[in-house]
């Protein structure tokens, strides 16, 4: 089952973002689980940001996985993994 903390944000060779559910392999590469390109919004000066998901291949099926070796990769902050698990993960999301 995808877990919360293991939500991380990937930035590819090519400069785009994606964000998923990832475990480290032996080889140093990641599997990514539920991999989507994001990209964040505001409604209104000073307003809410919201996360704005969309999937690497539109036809993707449920828990689709890739392999990837990034540039660089990071876990994002509560806010970003809350959005992110309550569309693709269990619901639960992180107390403030």
């Amino acid at each position: 089952m995808n877990n919360i903390n293991d939500i991380r944000v990937f930035v590819l060779s090519s400069g785009q973002p994606i964000i998923g559910f990832a475990t480290r392999l032996n080889t140093g590469d990641w599997e990514v689980t539920e991999p989507h390109f994001f990209g964040l919004s505001q409604d209104q000066e000073n307003g809410p940001i919201s996360l704005q998901l969309a999937p690497l291949w539109p036809q993707q099926k449920r828990n689709f996985k890739i392999y990837i070796n990034p540039e660089y990769s990071f876990e994002p902050d509560d806010d970003m993994k809350n959005a992110y698990n309550i569309r693709f993960g269990s619901g639960i999301v992180l107390p403030k």
